[in-house]
Parts: structure tokens; C-alpha cells; sequence
């Protein structure tokens, strides 16, 4: 159960308070004052420009409860040095906290951009780890395509959405991929949730994402054009068997129109033959 930062605050500023005074009450003067130091971090960690002003009111507190014990000058002027050490110590934090959080606040904003810019995508997109091959990460895309939830895609791996007979080329291409030999794959048969297969382009690049090269793949459906392709390739190999069949005829008319011509003059020879005396 976690605490909240308020409570904590509250509880470190009454307990140095209370320590303080009675620590005065005894005559020392050093001990309690380390535990000014716990809720100053607190507040400038969590209420930022908010804790800072807390921070230089908790320290003229301390300050002017060493001034209302004691009348030592040198007391008084190691309570003024503390002041002052306190003061910049909780600007220190108060402004490193502020930067942190700025530069969080960048990372997040970089984050969602990528995140919306990677789920509006048409292509489907997938990041893997090139070295056990499962997959980390996948956009809306993909999930319609392969019909799969991002959540089932993440428990899943190269192996899982293609063909079993296409692995060796696929685990072959995808290495290349990894490596930086190739760039786009053509044509790679995808197995889809129902069991029916697809063919996509995947166009991969290395990423680096917390500090670990991963590869992202950008898969294009191609079926329809692979399907387009097959027709057009049919209808010519169709268009070819017409045309050899249209040119066994004429060269079968040819023959024919000569033996015809042959047959006539032979024919007419004969007639002639008759025809003498």
C-alpha cells in the first residue's frame, strides 16, 4: 500500500518540528537538524515550485527557533549557513525534478505521436526481436490483417503467422533482414487466424527502442495483386496456346491450299493427256 506523498510530508514536518524543540529544550543544537533534509526532498520532489516555497519557510522556522533559544553568535551563524544550504539544496532538487519531468513529458508526447503516426498506418507493422524471433509490438493494421488482438500478436513469434512449409525461406529472409543484407522481402506467404493465407511485401528496418536494436516490419498486402498477376499470366499462356493453335491451322490451310493447287495440275495434266490424237 503506497503512501501518499502529503502524509509523508506532513508526518517528516511535524516529526523534525517536535524532535527540534525538545532537541532545544535539552540545549543540543546539531543533532535534529539533518532531519530538516527529509521533508524538503519531499516536498521539491513532488510539489516542485510549491515545495521550494515550503522548503524556504520550514528553514526560516528553523532558523528562528535556533534564534529564540540560543543567543551564541556562532550557533546563530551555523543556523544561518544551514538556512542557506537548505534553501539551495531544494532549489537544486526543485529544478532537477522540474527538467525530469519536462523531459518526460516530451518523451510522452514523442511516444503518443510515434503510437498514433504507427496505428493510423495503412501497412501493417510489426517489431520483433531478432533474436528470439517473438514478436514485442504490432499496430491496429496488422492485428486486421493477421486477425489476431495486439495482446494475443504479443505472445506470438515469426513462426506462428506463416506457413510451416515456408518457414526455412521466411527464417532465412527475416535473418537477412535483421542483419541489414536486405531491406523488402516479395511475396511472403502469411498464415492468418482462420488458417487461410494471405501474401504480403515486408519492408523491415532496425529500431532502437529502450536502448535495444529491434526489427520493424512493414507487411503490404499484395494478394490481390499476386491473384491479378496469376490471371494476367494465365491469360497469356491461354493466348499463347490460341495462337500456336491458330498457327498449326494456317500452316495446316497452307498444305492443304497446295495439295489442292498439286491435285488441280495434276488434274489438268491428265485432261490434256485425253485430249490428244
Amino acid at each position: 500500500m503506497s503512501v501518499s506523498p502529503l502524509i509523508m510530508l506532513a508526518v517528516s514536518t511535524l516529526a523534525a518540528l517536535i524532535i527540534s524543540v525538545y532537541c532545544l529544550y535539552l540545549g543540543w543544537f546539531i543533532v535534529f537538524q539533518n532531519l530538516f533534509y527529509i521533508p524538503i526532498i519531499i516536498a521539491c520532489i513532488y510539489y516542485e515550485k510549491k515545495g521550494f516555497a515550503f522548503s524556504v519557510v520550514l528553514s526560516f522556522v528553523y532558523c528562528s527557533l535556533i534564534l529564540v533559544s540560543t543567543k551564541d553568535t556562532a550557533i546563530i551563524m551555523q543556523a544561518l549557513i544551514r538556512v542557506c544550504l537548505f534553501i539551495s539544496i531544494a532549489w537544486v532538487i526543485t529544478y532537477l525534478t522540474m527538467k525530469r519531468k519536462q523531459e518526460e513529458g516530451s518523451s510522452k508526447a514523442s511516444e503518443l505521436k510515434f503510437r498514433t503516426i504507427f496505428d493510423m498506418a495503412n501497412d501493417g507493422i510489426l517489431i520483433a526481436d531478432p533474436e528470439t524471433k517473438k514478436f514485442i509490438d504490432g499496430n491496429k493494421s496488422i492485428c486486421r490483417l493477421l486477425g489476431y488482438s495486439l495482446d494475443e500478436i504479443k505472445k506470438m513469434g515469426v513462426m506462428d503467422i506463416h506457413p510451416k512449409e515456408a518457414l526455412p525461406y521466411i527464417i532465412g529472409q527475416f535473418e537477412k533482414q535483421s542483419r541489414g543484407e536486405i531491406t523488402v522481402s516479395k511475396d511472403l506467404p502469411i498464415k492468418l487466424k482462420d488458417g487461410s493465407v494471405r501474401y504480403a511485401d515486408v519492408n523491415a528496418n532496425a529500431v532502437d527502442i529502450g536502448g535495444k536494436t529491434y526489427t520493424m516490419g512493414l507487411f503490404r498486402d499484395v494478394t490481390e495483386r499476386k491473384q491479378a498477376e496469376g490471371m494476367i499470366a494465365e491469360k497469356v499462356k491461354e493466348l499463347e496456346r490460341m495462337a500456336k493453335i491458330m498457327e498449326d491451322r494456317e500452316d495446316k490451310i497452307l498444305e492443304l491450299k497446295k495439295k489442292i493447287v498439286e491435285l488441280e495440275k495434276a488434274t489438268d495434266r491428265g485432261q490434256t493427256t485425253d485430249q490428244r490424237p
